[in-house]
């Protein structure tokens, strides 16, 4: 579990297998208690979102940091996990930088199990990680034909024309103002419900 306080510190406790509390180990077998976490560079966090076994913080200044399981690419790290097309399981337990474009400010994020989505602040959405049931709003093929279950570095999803991102969940309900509700996905497994502004 994660919890970020008035100040902007960053509470974990619990276990982590996949290194997902970013506590620079991957042994903690025995749950935690509550402490203290602190970010690289003296960030302060504004939000976090956890998935099955990886977690996202959202700085107060609009970057985002991940650690945990890497498997699907879902941490969004600058890695070389995917090169050659190998897909090689990664954990991170120190949280990592996700390669969002520097030009790019975050203004909200949400983990699914294996994938996540992170709003902008110009009402943009981006993705990442596992794709199998096209959830996170890419389609599923490449270019090159290729098939794109999993997507290892945020990806600016293509919007309807005119509209805005006001709101993410992963799960099928969701408060929107004044838009429609878009979902992500195949019609099994919906994982990402976007709300949208036009």
């Amino acid at each position: 579990s994660c919890v970020v306080t008035t100040s902007g510190a960053l509470l974990v406790c619990g276990q982590s297998f996949f290194g997902q509390l970013g506590t620079a180990t991957y042994e903690e077998q025995e749950p935690q208690p509550m402490r203290a976490l602190p970010l690289p560079r003296g960030a302060m966090a504004a939000q976090v979102s956890c998935g099955a076994f990886h977690t996202c913080v959202l700085t107060t200044d609009g970057s985002l940091l991940s650690a945990g399981c890497n498997t699907d690419g879902q941490l969004g790290v600058l890695s070389n996990t995917f090169a050659e097309g190998i897909r090689v399981p990664e954990k991170v337990c120190i949280f990592q930088p996700v390669a969002v474009h520097e030009s790019i400010r975050v203004a909200s994020v949400v983990c699914g199990n294996y994938h996540t989505l992170a709003s902008t602040s110009g009402g943009g959405l981006l993705a990442w990680g596992n794709n199998e049931s096209e959830q996170l709003g890419l389609g599923n093929c490449l270019r090159d034909g290729g098939s794109l279950s999993a997507v290892p570095s945020p990806q600016l999803v293509p919007l309807p024309y005119g509209a805005s991102v006001v709101s993410i969940a992963d799960t099928c309900s969701t408060c929107n103002k004044a838009g429609s509700i878009g979902c992500l996905g195949n019609t099994i497994c919906s994982a990402a419900v976007v709300a949208l502004l036009s």
